[in-house]
Protein backbone atom coordinates (compact mmCIF):
# COMPACT_ATOMS: atom_id res chain seq x y z
CA UNK A 1 0.00 0.00 0.00
CA UNK A 2 2.80 2.41 0.90
CA UNK A 3 4.29 1.98 -2.57
CA UNK A 4 0.95 2.95 -4.11
CA UNK A 5 0.28 6.10 -2.06
CA UNK A 6 3.84 7.28 -1.38
CA UNK A 7 5.35 8.65 1.80
CA UNK A 8 3.57 12.02 1.77
CA UNK A 9 0.15 10.47 2.51
CA UNK A 10 -0.94 8.85 5.76
CA UNK A 11 -2.41 5.35 5.85
CA UNK A 12 -5.15 4.70 8.41
CA UNK A 13 -5.98 1.02 8.71
CA UNK A 14 -9.54 0.54 9.96
CA UNK A 15 -9.73 -2.42 12.33
CA UNK A 16 -13.15 -1.73 13.88
CA UNK A 17 -15.60 -4.53 14.63
CA UNK A 18 -12.73 -6.68 15.93
CA UNK A 19 -10.86 -6.31 12.67
CA UNK A 20 -14.01 -7.33 10.80
CA UNK A 21 -13.87 -10.66 12.57
CA UNK A 22 -10.14 -11.24 12.17
CA UNK A 23 -9.05 -9.72 15.50
CA UNK A 24 -8.47 -5.97 15.78
CA UNK A 25 -5.25 -6.26 17.77
CA UNK A 26 -3.85 -8.95 15.49
CA UNK A 27 -4.76 -7.06 12.33
CA UNK A 28 -3.56 -3.77 13.83
CA UNK A 29 -0.17 -5.30 14.57
CA UNK A 30 0.16 -6.56 10.99
CA UNK A 31 -0.94 -3.26 9.47
CA UNK A 32 1.48 -1.21 11.58
CA UNK A 33 4.33 -3.62 10.87
CA UNK A 34 3.63 -3.16 7.15
CA UNK A 35 3.51 0.63 7.08
CA UNK A 36 0.17 1.86 8.41
CA UNK A 37 0.62 5.23 10.11
CA UNK A 38 -2.46 4.91 12.34
CA UNK A 39 -5.41 2.69 13.16
CA UNK A 40 -9.13 3.42 13.33
CA UNK A 41 -11.47 1.67 15.79
CA UNK A 42 -15.20 1.81 16.43
CA UNK A 43 -15.16 2.41 20.16
CA UNK A 44 -13.11 3.01 23.27
CA UNK A 45 -12.96 -0.66 24.28
CA UNK A 46 -11.35 -1.62 20.97
CA UNK A 47 -8.79 1.16 21.34
CA UNK A 48 -7.89 0.05 24.86
CA UNK A 49 -7.48 -3.58 23.72
CA UNK A 50 -5.09 -2.39 21.00
CA UNK A 51 -3.05 -0.38 23.51
CA UNK A 52 -2.89 -3.37 25.87
CA UNK A 53 -1.36 -5.39 23.04
CA UNK A 54 1.50 -2.90 22.97
CA UNK A 55 0.59 -1.07 19.76
CA UNK A 56 1.82 2.51 20.09
CA UNK A 57 0.71 3.89 16.70
CA UNK A 58 -1.95 6.62 16.76
CA UNK A 59 -5.44 5.14 17.23
CA UNK A 60 -8.47 7.14 16.10
CA UNK A 61 -11.71 6.31 17.93
CA UNK A 62 -14.71 6.87 15.66
CA UNK A 63 -17.45 9.20 16.85
CA UNK A 64 -19.66 6.86 18.83
CA UNK A 65 -17.90 7.34 22.17
CA UNK A 66 -19.78 9.41 24.73
CA UNK A 67 -18.21 12.70 25.84
CA UNK A 68 -17.99 11.19 29.34
CA UNK A 69 -15.43 8.72 27.98
CA UNK A 70 -12.98 11.53 27.11
CA UNK A 71 -10.77 11.14 30.21
CA UNK A 72 -10.33 7.40 29.65
CA UNK A 73 -9.72 7.93 25.94
CA UNK A 74 -6.98 10.48 26.64
CA UNK A 75 -5.51 8.36 29.44
CA UNK A 76 -4.91 5.52 26.96
CA UNK A 77 -3.36 7.83 24.37
CA UNK A 78 -6.23 7.40 21.92
CA UNK A 79 -7.51 10.08 19.53
CA UNK A 80 -11.22 10.81 20.03
CA UNK A 81 -13.35 12.15 17.19
CA UNK A 82 -15.24 15.29 18.17
CA UNK A 83 -18.70 15.66 16.67
CA UNK A 84 -20.35 18.27 18.88
CA UNK A 85 -19.58 21.05 21.32
CA UNK A 86 -20.03 18.80 24.38
CA UNK A 87 -17.31 16.43 23.26
CA UNK A 88 -15.00 19.37 22.50
CA UNK A 89 -15.58 20.82 25.98
CA UNK A 90 -14.77 17.48 27.62
CA UNK A 91 -11.48 17.21 25.76
CA UNK A 92 -10.41 20.75 26.59
CA UNK A 93 -10.78 20.35 30.37
CA UNK A 94 -7.40 21.31 31.87
CA UNK A 95 -7.21 18.27 34.13
CA UNK A 96 -6.96 16.01 31.10
CA UNK A 97 -3.77 17.65 29.89
CA UNK A 98 -2.82 18.01 26.22
CA UNK A 99 -4.67 15.76 23.79
CA UNK A 100 -4.79 14.96 20.12
CA UNK A 101 -8.23 14.86 18.55
CA UNK A 102 -10.00 14.59 15.24
CA UNK A 103 -13.01 16.71 14.38
CA UNK A 104 -15.66 15.80 11.90
CA UNK A 105 -18.18 17.99 10.16
CA UNK A 106 -20.29 17.77 7.06
CA UNK A 107 -22.59 19.92 5.00
CA UNK A 108 -25.50 17.86 6.29
CA UNK A 109 -26.04 15.53 3.36
CA UNK A 110 -24.92 12.51 5.37
CA UNK A 111 -22.87 11.49 8.38
CA UNK A 112 -22.25 13.50 11.52
CA UNK A 113 -22.93 17.21 11.70
CA UNK A 114 -21.32 19.84 13.94
CA UNK A 115 -23.44 22.94 13.92
CA UNK A 116 -22.24 26.30 15.22
CA UNK A 117 -23.99 27.75 18.24
CA UNK A 118 -26.50 30.53 17.58
CA UNK A 119 -25.87 32.32 20.89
Amino acid sequence: MRQLVGTERKIFAVVKADGYGHGAAEMGTVFVEHGADALGVADLAEGIRIRRRGITAPVLVYPNSLPEAAPECIAHGLIPTLVDIDSARRIRKPRLGPARYSSRSTSGSSGWVCRPSRR
